[in-house]
């Protein structure tokens, strides 16, 4: 099942984001069996006070794209140019597409 969630950027209140020009949205992104051909980058965990967390992102769920930017199985990238992509200036939003029954 895929499922689109769109929500504005907020700063989180720590040091780094608060001094820095871009802003998260509250989450931890991990990458799902790095050697296989079905490598994928996914929800980690969540900051329960972040934006992610109240706009109904899960842990587990799959990243697969990220405003107009596709992140398909096997293709070779981390979970930091997912990350990349998801922040922002504060107070933009961002469209993150997952799929939320895993790889």
């Amino acid at each position: 099942m895929l499922a689109s969630w769109k929500q504005n950027i907020q700063s989180l209140g720590s040091p780094r984001t608060s001094q820095s020009a871009t802003a998260g949205v509250g989450i931890n992104l991990a990458l799902h069996e790095p050697s296989s051909p079905t490598s994928c980058v996914y929800v980690q965990d969540l900051a329960p006070e972040g934006s992610a967390a109240k706009g109904g992102l899960k842990s587990g769920d799959v990243i697969v794209r990220v405003d107009d930017t596709k992140f398909g199985l096997g293709e070779k990238y981390v979970p930091q140019d997912v990350a990349a992509h998801i922040k922002g200036p504060e107070g933009s939003s961002v469209t993150v597409v997952v799929n939320r029954d895993g790889v």
